[in-house]
């Protein structure tokens, strides 16, 4: 099933978030993913008003989170899969 979430995502294939989106798509693209930006600190990202123009790159960088945890955390909301437990 290819869902268009509200962000407009146009592209062929399951949805999946990436760094080049602003944090206003990604904000728009799933309800929890305030919350996943919250566990890393960054709960004031919906009220800010760069989140429409500022890609989650540079957001990272400017905020020292490493941008591939936080894209697995955000790719955990749409994953048709359970994480896999290491063991």
């Amino acid at each position: 099933m290819n869902e268009t979430p509200s962000c407009g995502w146009t592209r062929p294939g399951p949805f999946s978030f990436r760094a080049d989106m602003t944090v206003g798509e990604i904000l728009r693209a799933h309800p929890l993913a305030a919350d996943v930006f919250a566990s890393f600190r960054l709960a004031n990202c919906r009220e800010c008003e760069s989140g429409e123009t500022e890609r989650l790159d540079s957001v990272c960088i400017a905020y020292g989170i490493p941008l591939a945890e936080l894209l697995a955390a955000l790719n955990r909301l749409v994953s048709p899969f359970p994480p896999v437990s290491g063991g």
